[in-house]
C-alpha cells in the first residue's frame, strides 16, 4: 500500500508539471509581419518550430525548473524579474530569447525557470535555435537550418535544405528529410526515416536505425548496434560496441564493427560492398545474378554458390570472380566465419 501511495502522488506530481505547461504564459501575433529568419535562445526550455503557418506567431511556455513544482502567476512574475525575455520582429528575423540577467546567475535549481517556445513559422524560412535545457522539434521547415541543445532530444519532421543540429544528451529522430542533413547526439540513439540526400548521422551513445533511405548515407555509432533497412545509395556504419544487420540494399554498402556480428542482404551492388568485425560472423545474401570480384577472410566461408569460384572455403579463403567479375565485393572477420548465399 505504501508503494502504491508513492506510486499516485508521483503521477499526480508528473500530472500538475505536464498541465501547467498547457497554458501559455504569453501569445504574440506577427500577422502581416515578413519573417524569413528564426533566431530563438533559451537555457532553460524546450524550442518547437510549427512550419507552413500562414501568420508567425510565437507561445512562451514557462515553468519551474524543478519538474514537480507549480508555479502560481505571481510566483512566475517574481522569478521572472531576473529573466531578460524577449519575443519581436527585427528586420526579418523573428527574436525569441530568455536569459537571466545576471551571467554568474547562481540560483538553485529549484529557483530557476524553464521558458519555452513555440513558434508558428512560415515553411521558407533560416533558422539559429539554442537551448541549453530542453527538447528540439521542428517540422515543414525548408531553408538552413541550424539548432542545437545541451539537454534533450531532437524530433525533426518534413524538412528541406541544409540541416544541421547537434545534442548532447538526447535522442534523434528523423522523418522526410531531404538535402544535407548532418545530425549528431553524445548521449542518445538516432532513427532515420523515409528521407534522401546526403546524410552523417553520428551518435557516441546509442543505436542507429535506418528505414527507407535514399542517397549518400553515412552513420557511426561507439555504443550500439546499426539496423538498416531499404535503403538505395552508398551507405557507410561503424559501430564499436554492436551488431551491424541490414535488408533490401541497392547501391554501395560499407560496414564495420569491433563488437558483432553482421548479417544482411544485397540486392544489387553499384561499384562495391566492404564489411569487417573483429568478433563475430558475417552472414550475407548476395545478387549472384551480377559480375562479382571476390576477396573474402575468415575462420572459414561456407557457401554452396561459391564451391566452382574456389577450393579454399574450408580454409577460410576466397579469391574469384563470379560471371566473369566486375563489382569488388570484400569481407573480413577475424573470430568467426563467413556465411554466403
Amino acid at each position: 500500500m505504501r508503494i502504491l501511495n508513492l506510486f499516485l502522488a508521483m503521477v499526480l506530481c508528473v500530472s500538475a508539471a505536464i498541465a501547467q505547461n498547457t497554458e501559455p504564459y504569453m501569445v504574440k501575433d506577427f500577422s502581416g509581419q515578413q519573417v524569413n529568419r528564426l533566431e530563438v535562445r533559451t537555457s532553460g526550455g524546450s524550442i518547437k518550430v510549427n512550419g507552413g503557418a500562414s501568420a508567425p506567431k510565437v507561445r512562451v511556455f514557462i515553468r519551474s525548473n524543478s519538474w514537480n513544482t507549480k508555479l502560481s502567476a505571481r510566483e512566475i512574475e517574481e522569478r521572472l524579474e531576473n529573466y531578460v525575455l524577449e519575443v519581436k520582429v527585427s528586420g526579418g528575423t523573428l527574436i525569441c530569447s530568455a536569459k537571466p540577467k545576471k551571467e554568474n546567475f547562481s540560483w538553485n535549481n529549484s529557483n530557476r525557470l524553464s521558458i519555452g517556445f513555440e513558434i508558428d513559422s512560415p515553411e521558407k524560412v533560416d533558422t539559429d535555435l539554442a537551448t541549453s535545457g530542453g527538447s528540439i522539434t521542428l517540422s515543414t521547415l525548408n531553408g538552413n537550418l541550424g539548432f542545437k541543445t545541451s539537454g534533450g532530444s531532437m524530433t525533426l519532421d518534413a524538412l528541406k535544405g541544409n540541416i544541421k543540429g547537434a545534442t548532447s544528451g538526447g535522442s534523434i529522430k528523423m522523418n522526410q528529410l531531404s538535402g544535407e542533413i548532418g545530425l549528431s547526439t553524445s548521449g542518445g540513439s538516432i532513427t532515420a526515416e523515409n528521407s534522401n540526400g546526403n546524410m552523417k548521422l553520428t551518435t557516441s551513445g546509442g543505436s542507429i536505425t535506418f528505414n527507407n533511405l535514399k542517397g549518400d548515407i553515412k552513420g557511426t555509432t561507439s555504443g550500439g548496434s546499426i539496423r538498416a533497412n531499404n535503403i538505395n545509395g552508398d551507405l557507410a556504419i561503424s559501430t564499436s560496441g554492436g551488431s551491424i544487420k541490414f535488408t533490401n540494399i541497392e547501391g554501395n554498402i560499407s560496414g564495420s564493427t569491433s563488437g558483432g556480428g553482421i548479417e544482411g542482404n544485397i540486392l544489387a551492388i553499384k561499384d562495391h560492398v566492404s564489411l569487417s568485425t573483429s568478433a563475430g560472423s558475417i552472414k550475407v545474401d548476395l545478387p549472384f545474378n551480377e559480375g562479382m570480384d571476390l576477396d573474402l577472410r575468415g575462420n572459414r566461408v561456407y557457401s554452396d554458390k561459391l564451391a566452382k569460384v574456389s577450393s579454399t572455403l574450408k580454409e577460410g579463403k576466397v579469391n574469384g570472380r563470379v560471371n566473369g567479375g566486375g563489382k569488388s565485393v570484400k569481407m573480413r572477420t577475424s573470430a568467426g566465419s563467413i556465411y554466403v548465399d
